[in-house]
């Protein structure tokens, strides 16, 4: 392969990473490979193996929905090192972005489209969304001022010398 036509050979490169299936590894190796996610069962579950380098971007997607998809990221899917990505539906999807960790390197989410729910390890509850709250409204009764009364003065009269 010469150096003029690299570009040509990495975009006809094969970018689509075929989904291992229930309990599979999901190995992501190149810039911009998509795994398109089926489910068939409840709860089936994906391990997304630590990158090899950083700046590889990578999109992981709900294709077929047959039961939430659970994906582990063993060095974390962030900052707070949230290692759990649950896929619900049909387009849920995350965009990831392999940066450097303490420990070699991890996945960083760039996008999170639809409701991906991203939490610790073993937490399968679906993304919440809190109803807003409001405050009523408090008026404060009126205060008034018991009237005060001064004391008259008067001068005492001065006489000159």
């Amino acid at each position: 392969m010469s150096g003029h036509n690299t570009s040509q050979h990495m975009y006809e490169g094969p970018f689509l990473v075929p989904d291992p299936g229930d309990a599979g590894t999901i190995d992501i190796n190149r810039y911009g490979e998509l795994v398109e996610l089926v489910s068939v069962g409840a709860d089936e579950t994906r391990t997304l193996r630590a990158p090899s380098k950083a700046g590889i971007l990578a999109i992981i997607r709900m294709k077929t929905d047959g039961g939430d998809v659970i994906v582990t990221a063993s060095n974390g899917f962030n900052v707070a090192l949230n290692d759990t990505a649950i896929f619900a539906d049909v387009g849920d999807q995350l965009v990831l972005l392999s940066v450097v960790a303490t420990t070699g390197y991890r996945w960083e989410i760039l996008v999170n489209t639809g409701s991906v729910a991203v939490d610790e390890a073993g937490t399968t509850a679906a993304p919440t969304t809190a109803a807003p709250t409001t405050a009523a409204p408090t008026t404060a009764a009126p205060t008034t001022a018991a009237p005060t009364t001064a004391a008259p003065t008067t001068a005492a009269p001065t006489t000159a010398a």
